[in-house]
């Protein structure tokens, strides 16, 4: 092998590893805004309110 192959190669193997690294902490950050999205949805969804009324939203006025 060539000195410039080595270089070569442990650059490319360097700038490998960084982008997996890169890639690894965009995806946690992925999960962590997911998760909190998540509990926020929960939240909205305990706090939304029943209908009562059954027919409510069941008829639509097309005559305006």
């Amino acid at each position: 092998m060539h000195l410039m192959d080595i270089a070569s190669l442990s650059t490319n193997l360097a700038q490998d590893r960084l982008a997996e690294r890169v890639g690894s902490k965009v995806l946690l950050m992925a999960l962590g805004s997911a998760r909190i999205e998540g509990a926020s949805l929960q939240r909205l969804l305990a706090s939304a309110q029943t209908v009562s009324d059954p027919r409510l939203g069941t008829r639509l006025d097309t005559s305006a």
